[in-house]
């Protein structure tokens, strides 16, 4: 990105031929609506709390995973029979939290991994409202999943995922 002179990484040769054809099949121009703004800033850490290796190339490994992240949406919304306003974009959550603990456990070929992961997003809009109705707002939902996955000499790998929305 900064390589390469641009102020985000969408804007990189890597991305822009993909988001140029998508806006071009929508009619329109990436980059150049001066009615909406976004901007955002991402924490995310992760900490071992264990991590043994020994010299059969046996590991055990317990970590812990931390993601928070907020963004910042607004349009300058106007549509017809509608009173002009600021209001955010439809699907975009204003905070996203996630969190794990993982296991990993490997032994030459084979390996294990479990883990237990949650996220939780904000109320967002869903849908902008026109014509004296209000915007409908989706509430926050917070997910608990359980991942596992098992890989054995033969390369084949198994994965379960088991999930809950609160």
């Amino acid at each position: 990105m900064i390589m390469q002179g641009k102020r985000s990484n969408y804007d990189t040769d890597v991305f822009q031929p993909i988001i140029g054809r998508i806006a071009s099949l929508a009619g329109r121009k990436y980059g150049e609506d001066p009615k909406a703004d976004v901007a955002g800033v991402e924490f995310e850490m992760r900490k071992n709390i264990f991590n043994t290796t020994t010299i059969r190339r046996n590991m055990r490994r317990l970590s812990l995973g931390v993601n928070a992240s907020y963004i910042h949406s607004r349009l300058e919304f106007t549509a017809e029979n509608t009173t002009p306003r600021n209001t955010g974009l439809e699907g975009a959550s204003p905070w996203l939290v996630g969190g794990d603990v993982s296991y990993n456990w490997s032994s030459g070929e084979k390996a294990f991994n479990v883990s237990l992961v949650a996220g939780w997003f904000s109320d967002r809009v869903h849908t902008l409202g026109t014509r004296g109705y209000k915007d409908t707002v989706e509430e926050g939902v917070m997910t608990i999943s359980v991942v596992s996955s098992k890989n054995s000499a033969t390369r084949w790998l198994t994965t379960t995922i088991l999930r809950r929305r609160r």
